[in-house]
C-alpha cells in the first residue's frame, strides 16, 4: 500500500504549473484555511482565476470547501504543502508568498477599519498597501 507521501506527491504532480504554485504557497501560508482572495494575491490575479485554481486543488483532494470561497488544508496535506515548498519552490518564491499574503491581510484589515470609521489601523497609510483585491465588505 503506498504512503500517503507518495499519493501526495502523485497529487502534487499532476497539478497545473499555477495549481503547483498555489499548493506551496499554501504551505507557506501561517494557517491551513486560504480565501480565493488571498490565493489572488498569491498569484497577482484575479478572485476568478484564483477560483478556478482552488477548484482544481479540490477536485484532487487537495484542499476542501469550508464556505463559500474559503477552502482548507487538511493538516497533513498542509504539512505535505510546506514540505513540496521548501523543497521544490525557492527561497525567493517561499518570501515572495509571504510578503503577498501579508500585503492581503493588511489590505483588508486597512479597508475593514476605513469601513467601519476607525482610519488605517497602526497608522499605515492606505497607500501603502493597496493592490491585492479584496472582498465586498
Amino acid at each position: 500500500m503506498p504512503s500517503l507521501q507518495a499519493l501526495l506527491d502523485t497529487d502534487y504532480r499532476k497539478l497545473s504549473g499555477e495549481g503547483a504554485r498555489i499548493y506551496r504557497g499554501a504551505g507557506v501560508h501561517p494557517g491551513p484555511e486560504l480565501d480565493v482572495w488571498a490565493v489572488a494575491a498569491l498569484l497577482e490575479s484575479d478572485a476568478r482565476t484564483a477560483a478556478k485554481r482552488m477548484r482544481e486543488l479540490a477536485d484532487l483532494g487537495l484542499v476542501r470547501p469550508v464556505s463559500g470561497l474559503r477552502y482548507r488544508l487538511p493538516g497533513h496535506v498542509h504539512e505535505h504543502a510546506g514540505m513540496k515548498a521548501r523543497e521544490a519552490g525557492s527561497a525567493e518564491e517561499r518570501a515572495g508568498a509571504l510578503h503577498r499574503f501579508a500585503r492581503y491581510y493588511l489590505a483588508g484589515s486597512v479597508a475593514v477599519s476605513a469601513y467601519l470609521g476607525g482610519g488605517a489601523p497602526y497608522g499605515a497609510p492606505l497607500a501603502a498597501v493597496d493592490g491585492p483585491a479584496l472582498p465586498d465588505f
